[in-house]
């Protein structure tokens, strides 16, 4: 896949089995393990804060990715309080008044050494990304 390119789903299992040839019937979480240091991240990037916390946006012309915790330290999940190593190829989900969301693939970002465990910076490292 290159920037911009686009998978329209109901459902992050409609995704997945699109963009990997699976057969989910259901899948919730916003991380899928690639199993090669990769993950791929199904996010909003619009600035909203999420139900768990977080922030999501992206800035320098969809270049970087801000991963931001704003909630309660109290109330961060287990899994949030890894610090990640990987790196994410970045899906963007855009919803408008239909069902259908669309998965638009923002390319492959790495951590920045900068990053802290509640305030996270990716970089864009790559344009294309074959799955």
């Amino acid at each position: 896949m290159k920037t911009c390119d686009t998978i329209s789903a109901k459902t992050h299992a409609q995704f997945l089995n699109k963009l990997l040839h699976l057969n989910y019937k259901s899948y919730m979480r916003c991380t899928y393990d690639l199993h090669n240091d990769c993950v791929i991240w199904m996010i909003r990037l619009d600035g909203v804060r999420t139900s768990t916390g977080w922030v999501n946006s992206s800035t320098d012309w969809n270049n970087t990715i801000i991963e931001k915790y704003v909630g309660n330290q109290y109330d961060k999940l287990p899994l949030h309080k890894i610090y990640p190593l990987e790196k994410r190829a970045i899906f963007a989900i855009n919803e408008s008044n239909s069902k259908i969301r669309s998965y638009v693939f923002m390319g492959l970002f790495e951590l920045d050494k900068k990053s802290t465990n509640d305030n996270r910076i990716w970089r864009k490292i790559s344009d294309t990304y074959y799955f």
